[in-house]
């Protein structure tokens, strides 16, 4: 009985609240006595809060409470009443919405209220209610001058613009950024956010749109900022009285330049190739402008180094068979880098001293048994090994020659096997500069060596490309009939990277037509093995300007040469 009264006073006072914002919406702004009817109004929403805060809180009730709240405190500072009264209200009125989650609050800070609120109750309904006073509680303390509780209301705010994602409850998360967006459709952070979301879900369509309006708003807003400069002294900015977080900032969250990045290289992940060149393209552009000179960190994700950018360019233009626009952006990237590049690299790797300093703690050098081994694996640190400019020589190196790698690539596309030849070669001698070594008299031995620098991202890298250029180089060797010289090519890709089936097919090719059957069918043997390990393998983080744009094996030619072997396998058998 006593619910159906209270669900009957609920229905009789949102009614009128209804009817008091309708009265209100409908008074002209030039009325002679607006304010006076304002000031009515107020009285008539103030005794409407009392009546409905005359019963105990609950999760029904507690919306259309703060919801009249809000309206009462609007029309108080209307009226120019910044007196503690509206403190006050706001602060009963958050520790009943509390109370109604079974929660308690007996200090005065109203701060910590709003952050305990934060942190304690995550019902839609309520906090979207909440955060239509927060606002409010913003301009009463900017009247008051008490910028210091505006500033830890925006770092509460932040804390809650991710502590969703943080929990891995990303449809919450999503739901807040929404609401940012309904609030303030300008909210480019909160779009960016949502983007990371959708990404999260795999909702690829949906974080691709949001990452687009995102790039237009960007672009938009620098357009508006070149044609209308406004003089910094003439306007108060935010900023200037309170430290906005960073992600909370519009421009300094999220970036035009990074926004096109992330926009260009998922349409190239999921195989849009177009849709990603033009953006690729538009970004290129944009590295001549001076506006577009700095690149922003946005969360944890940052902007790869330019050459990196213009290396992912030639991947989308490549598989948009824009062999020409592939050769142009590549020789960018070459004529630039290689001049940079020392004679040879040599990166000298002392195990023993490693372990020593960082496995066992110990003062003396332990020998390289099975636990030394895997705690070598499990804390390797590149850094440990590898000079500041060594390391960027080495970066210098991988980007020149996968630019010549691509222009190998797309002059072999165009049939030009002259230069495809030259420019895989320049690859191949540019990566054999590095070299990686024990010192003569550790003693460390060279399967240990393998495995280091298999842990190593860059010199995988290395090798990756190494067994890219040879087989690339073998292929067309292979088209000019050349069979002798493919074939050690494509033994000498195989010991870069064993796993590359793409490479055992092509040397299964060469080695039948060099009459040299039996060891094509060895080779082909491996086959089941080689492809498993390539799948696993393609997991690993390869850099996506690092890729094969060879022409992959298709089902039918596998089954083709699976077929011809069988046959050699089984006519050789019965002679025997």
């Amino acid at each position: 009985m006593e619910s159906g009264r209270s669900r009957g006073c609920l229905e009789m006072w949102s009614e009128e609240n209804c009817k008091l914002v309708v009265q209100l919406k409908n008074i002209s702004v030039h009325a002679v006595n607006r304010r006076e009817i304002v000031r009515q109004s107020h009285v008539s929403f103030s005794k409407l809060l009392e009546k409905i805060q005359g019963l105990p809180p609950t999760v029904s009730s507690i919306p259309l409470e703060l919801t009249i709240l809000y309206n009462t405190v609007v029309l108080s500072l209307s009226l120019s009443d910044t007196s503690q009264s509206v403190n006050s209200l706001l602060y009963e009125g958050l520790v009943r919405g509390l109370e109604a989650y079974d929660g308690h609050f007996d200090e005065p800070d109203i701060t910590k209220l709003w952050a305990m609120i934060s942190q304690s109750i995550h019902d839609p309904t309520f906090i979207q209610a909440v955060d239509q006073l927060i606002c409010l509680q913003c301009v009463q303390w900017l009247v008051c001058n008490q910028l210091e509780k505006i500033d830890a209301v925006f770092h509460i705010l932040r804390d809650r613009g991710f502590v969703e994602w943080k929990k891995d409850r990303p449809q919450t998360a999503l739901q807040y950024f929404r609401w940012a967006l309904q609030a303030d459709i300008q909210c480019l952070s909160a779009l960016y956010h949502a983007a990371m979301v959708y990404r999260q879900l795999e909702m690829v369509d949906a974080e691709l749109e949001a990452l687009n309006h995102l790039s237009v708003a960007l672009d938009s807003w620098d357009q508006h900022k070149a044609g209308k400069d406004v003089d910094s002294q003439v306007l108060i900015r935010p900023e200037q009285l309170v430290q906005i977080p960073a992600t909370c900032h519009l421009l300094t969250s999220v970036n035009w330049v990074h926004v096109k990045h992330l926009l260009a290289r998922r349409f190239l992940q999921v195989g849009r190739f177009e849709d990603a060149a033009e953006h690729y393209l538009d970004l290129l552009a944009s590295f001549l402008e001076e506006s577009q000179r700095e690149v922003f960190v946005v969360a944890d994700y940052t902007i790869p180094r330019i050459p990196e950018i213009y290396l992912e360019a030639a991947v989308a233009l490549l598989h948009c068979r824009r062999f020409n626009d592939v050769i142009t952006v590549s020789e960018e990237i070459a004529s630039k880098v290689t001049c940079l590049i020392s004679e040879n690299l040599t990166f000298e790797i002392r195990v023993n001293e490693w372990l020593s300093n960082d496995c066992s703690k110990s003062t003396e050098a332990p020998e390289i048994n099975t636990s030394n081994r895997n705690c070598l694996l499990n804390g390797f640190s590149e850094w440990q090994i590898l000079g500041t400019k060594k390391k960027e020589t080495l970066n210098y190196i991988l980007w020149s020659a996968t630019a010549f790698l691509y222009q190998g690539q797309a002059f072999a596309l165009l049939k030009n096997n002259k230069e495809s030849i030259t420019n895989f070669t320049r690859c191949i001698n540019l990566l054999l500069k590095v070299q990686v070594v024990c010192p003569p008299d550790s003693g460390e031995s060279d399967d240990l060596l393998e495995t280091l620098k298999e842990n190593m991202t860059e010199l995988k890298i290395l090798q990756k490309l190494k067994s890219l250029a040879f087989t690339g180089r073998g292929i067309q060797l292979t088209e000019r009939g050349q069979n002798l010289e493919a074939l050690q090519n494509l033994q000498l890709s195989l010991q870069a990277y064993p796993d590359s089936f793409e490479t055992i097919y092509h040397l299964v090719e060469v080695l039948w037509k060099l009459e040299r059957k039996q060891e094509a069918v060895t080779f082909w043997l491996k086959e089941t093995e080689a492809k498993q390990r390539h799948k696993v393998n393609a997991l690993k983080q390869i850099p996506l300007f690092v890729i094969s744009c060879l022409k992959e094996i298709n089902t039918t030619e596998e089954e083709a040469v699976s077929k011809k072997l069988e046959e050699y396998c089984s006519s050789f058998t019965k002679r025997t």
